[in-house]
């Protein structure tokens, strides 16, 4: 590859030439001319072993870059995490950010804790925070529930999922009210939840039962299990043989 471009010292230029050259350059970036003549131009920063680039990679920035005008990414103390690694940078390791500073083009750069020199922010992406997450194991209060607060004792009445405040307690014989936000907590500011579970009636199932009796004329047979069982102990002048069936609830066995 040859050219017929020269620069002079103190120019910038831009690179615009995408084959690779060992990470020594990156497309599209500016920098600023050292010397040049017709085939060879030297960038401040950049190679220590004398050897120049081909000025056919570069074209003459005729303006301030615009890179220079835009605010820096990042802050000191931030979390960063290496895109492009590169000598001492490790791709995909998180760094902190300890100092801020602007490279003899105007790109923004970063001085990384336990780590030497200025790096271009480009090589880095902001580590975001992990959001603040309630603990999983907090109450999640439901109808029926008997529960506590400010030395009281009540019971949950209703609990509505779209509702800012969604809990429904009522104290006193249900004479009183107080709502509570999920979790138990009275007010959003508060640090620790207000409302406490203190016991969860268990849930009642319906059982049904049935039973079979003789009927005679004069008086009624003893109840069986089976209609089988009831005919097995039949007797002289039966009238019928009569299903009973009656409900009852229990608690659910755990």
């Amino acid at each position: 590859m040859t050219s017929q471009k020269s620069f002079k010292p103190g120019d910038l230029v831009v690179c615009v030439d995408d084959i690779d050259t060992q990470g020594k350059l990156e497309h599209g970036k500016t920098y600023k001319v050292i010397k040049s003549d017709a085939y060879f131009t030297f960038l401040e920063g950049l190679r220590d072993d004398n050897k120049g680039f081909y000025s056919g990679r570069f074209e003459l920035v005729e303006e301030k870059p615009e890179e220079t005008t835009k605010p820096q990414l990042f802050k000191p103390g931030d979390k960063i995490r290496c895109i492009a690694g590169y000598y001492e940078l490790t791709k995909g390791i998180t760094y902190t950010v300890e100092d801020l500073g602007t490279g003899l083009t105007g790109n923004k750069t970063v001085k990384l804790v336990g780590v030497d020199n200025y790096w271009n922010e480009g090589r880095f992406e902001l580590v975001q925070p992990e959001l603040v997450q309630e603990p999983s194991s907090k109450t999640q209060f439901k109808v029926g529930d008997i529960c506590s607060a400010f030395g009281c004792e009540g019971r949950v009445v209703n609990v509505f999922n779209d509702a800012e405040y969604p809990i429904e307690v009522k104290f006193e014989n249900d004479t009183q009210t107080c709502w509570f936000i999920k979790g138990g907590k009275y007010q959003t500011w508060h640090k620790t939840p207000s409302l406490v579970l203190v016991s969860r009636p268990k849930k009642m199932v319906t059982k049904t039962v049935e039973k079979w009796i003789n009927v005679y004329p004069s008086h009624n047979s003893w109840t069986y299990n089976s209609e089988a069982e009831a005919n097995n102990s039949v007797g002289i002048n039966r009238i019928a043989c009569v299903k009973l069936t009656g409900e009852y609830e229990v608690e659910e066995e755990a």
